[in-house]
């Protein structure tokens, strides 16, 4: 006498239940790897570009420090004034962009540009032991800096190139 076979519409069933996440596939995974990267580089390009801001806006009232396009002149950015007023306002914007999830690969690779940029002019002389001196304040020489402006370098480039799929 053979028992009936249960086991395999059971067994099926406990695999249905651990799979973890539940009924989760590459494509959702991606979405929320593609929703994380973009609220985290969004936040940092509007920090970035808010500190910027202040920092300009605190030259304003103490006429007397260095400010940002002091900076931008240091390091030798042509037209150090425009940018000073550019810079700030095209990070803020395109991290709210990135945040809001419009124009995404637009966005990303202006930001690709800028932080290029940055990593040329601040983060790798910096690394290299040669900090920019704007006052008394030393710029370049954080241990942060490189580590962070690689890490969005990377974010900008894979939100250029991976497709979000809905």
């Amino acid at each position: 006498m053979t028992l009936p076979n249960v086991m395999p519409p059971f067994r099926t069933q406990i695999r249905a239940t651990l799979r973890y996440p539940p009924n989760t596939t590459n494509s959702s995974r991606t979405l929320n790897a593609h929703l994380i990267v973009r609220r985290a580089a969004g936040s940092a390009f509007v920090l970035a570009g808010t500190f910027k801001v202040l920092l300009w806006g605190w030259h304003l009232l103490h006429p007397n420090t260095s400010d940002f396009a002091a900076a931008l002149h240091q390091l030798g950015v042509p037209m150090p004034a425009l940018f000073a007023l550019l810079l700030p306002v095209v990070e803020i914007l395109a991290g709210l962009c990135l945040l809001r999830d419009q124009w995404i690969r637009a966005v990303a690779a202006i930001l690709a540009i800028d932080i290029v940029t940055a990593i040329a002019l601040v983060g790798l002389p910096g690394w290299r032991g040669r900090a920019l001196q704007i006052g008394a304040q030393s710029i370049g020489q954080e241990a942060w800096r490189l580590p962070l402006e690689m890490l969005l370098l990377v974010a900008m480039l894979w939100l250029i190139a991976k497709p979000r799929r809905q």
